[in-house]
């Protein structure tokens, strides 16, 4: 693969980034107008993108190779109970534990899956990784959402987090999208084209206000936990679900899609996530800047070994 390709998927992200670091420098973009963008994000933009991609995955979970979407499933639920049971043995602050479970097992699937995909199998064979980002991104989230309400506070009130999950905005759009297409609804252009451009705005948004928000002269106090974080999404994670999915027989298409899914940087909702509930949000963001520029490098060397060794043929 062009090393081309994966400078391609990550430059825009870089760029956004950059302009959001330029805003905060001449003052376009306050601390007080950033919280007040990312709390609009966060409660009224990221719902709407769940309830429409649950609400248009339907169609895609009739299609072939359903069994990789199951194995995906199982395989990030595994390696968030793990993160849950061994990241507290590396970190004791329950607010930077949330952020780091969080960016541990959660992929920027909508922005890089689709685009590794289709260079390693061609766009006209999407279909099964469609599936699996479709399933994952309302999961991830449920996930999210569970981590980061089980490590607000000192104390773990059972009663609290139920609520907490059950009433996220996030949640409350794959709700109402699992709905719409347990019903079969299909909105009218004339609300689907609104729709969509209001949710092709979530990660340009989103990766700006990242910018904005970000402060690098914490790299250097929180480099170890960054560097463990990364490590963990970008190495452990693709080698624990693609190398499980090959040793159970998964080949070609199915396979391709757990790695595009699973190699990829954390997703950008984390860091506006952790930010709105109470998680360490510089964390969050330190974490999601050094392993999206980072993934340029592992996502290159990932797929010349595997494609070395003939196991994404």
């Amino acid at each position: 693969m062009d090393f081309m390709l994966s400078f391609r998927v990550v430059l825009p992200l870089c760029i956004y980034i950059g302009i959001g670091i330029a805003a905060r420098a001449g003052q376009l973009i306050t601390p007080s107008a950033s919280s007040v963008m990312s709390r609009f994000i966060f409660r009224m933009l990221f719902p709407l993108l769940m309830f429409e991609n649950v609400m248009n995955a339907g169609a895609a979970l009739h299609s072939d190779g359903i069994g990789i979407v199951w194995f995906l499933f199982a395989a990030v639920t595994a390696v968030f109970i793990l993160l849950m049971l061994f990241i507290p043995c590396f970190e004791k602050s329950r607010p930077r534990q949330a952020s780091m479970i969080q960016a541990g097992f959660r992929s920027n699937s909508v922005l890089f899956a689709l685009p590794i995909a289709s260079a390693l199998c061609g766009s006209e064979n999407l279909g099964i990784v469609s599936v699996c980002v479709a399933v994952c991104v309302p999961w991830y989230n449920v996930l999210s959402v569970i981590a980061l309400e089980s490590r607000r506070g000192e104390q773990i009130r059972i009663g609290k987090l139920a609520r907490g999950i059950v009433t996220n905005p996030l949640i409350l759009g794959a709700l109402a999208g699992g709905i719409a297409l347990l019903l079969n609804i299909r909105l009218p252009e004339m609300l689907s084209v609104p729709l969509h451009t209001l949710t092709s705005m979530v990660t340009p948004l989103a990766l700006i206000l990242l910018g904005a928000d970000l402060q690098f002269r914490g790299l250097r106090k929180d480099w170890r936990m960054v560097v463990l974080t990364s490590f963990i999404k970008l190495i452990l994670v693709p080698l624990l679900i693609t190398g499980g999915a090959w040793l159970l027989g998964f080949r070609g298409l199915p396979l391709i899609s757990v790695f595009s899914i699973t190699c990829v940087p954390p997703a950008v909702s984390s860091y506006t996530m952790a930010v709105e509930m109470g998680a360490d949000g510089p964390l969050a963001g330190e974490i999601l800047a050094f392993a999206t520029v980072v993934s340029i490098v592992t996502i290159f060397l990932w797929v010349s070994l595997l494609s070395a060794g003939g196991i994404l043929a």
